[in-house]
């Protein structure tokens, strides 16, 4: 553990650390229902015919959300908790939130998936589609130039639900 680590821990308010109020802080900029992802998430994943178009607007949602508010995305998605310390309850919680929007058309893709299941397959399926934005964003090899985001990001949702049903 590093100085400032060390004193962003030891200081703390209410027995709150450093860490854990930012992290509350980001997580409830993105991923709170009425702000900016889940917002976005909860409109656009009612207005589909079938569950591919649900996890194309999603994705598609996410996608826009990453370019459009790059700093915030960052802010949500690169923080690190200090070694040895555990994701507090609370983010999780947070952040499942926003991935049963894709669990629900999954749950319809794959109806013999038992809930957890269902749940497991649609964090992976975050992680995929996180994982080519944030290397995309971070200008790494293997990302895609950020003109080409939406559309690989879209290839990609489509081979995915492909081999779903």
């Amino acid at each position: 553990m590093n100085v400032v680590q060390e004193k962003n821990e030891q200081r703390s308010r209410n027995g709150v650390s450093i860490d854990e109020k930012q992290s509350r802080n980001q997580t409830r900029r993105v991923a709170h229902p009425s702000d900016r992802l889940g917002d976005n998430l909860a409109r656009v994943s009612g207005d589909t015919d079938t569950p591919e178009d649900t996890l194309q607007v999603l994705a598609a949602a996410y996608v826009d959300f990453a370019l459009s508010e790059e700093k915030l995305w960052f802010a949500a998605f690169n923080h690190r908790l200090p070694d040895g310390a555990d994701l507090p309850e609370w983010h999780q919680a947070e952040y499942l939130g926003l991935v049963q929007y894709l669990a629900k058309p999954l749950a319809q893709l794959l109806p013999d998936l038992a809930p957890d299941a269902c749940t497991l397959r649609a964090l992976t399926l975050f992680a995929s589609v996180h994982g080519v934005v944030q290397m995309s964003l971070n200008g790494q090899f293997a990302g895609a130039p950020r003109e080409a985001l939406p559309t690989e990001i879209k290839s990609l949702v489509a081979a995915i639900s492909r081999g779903l049903g």
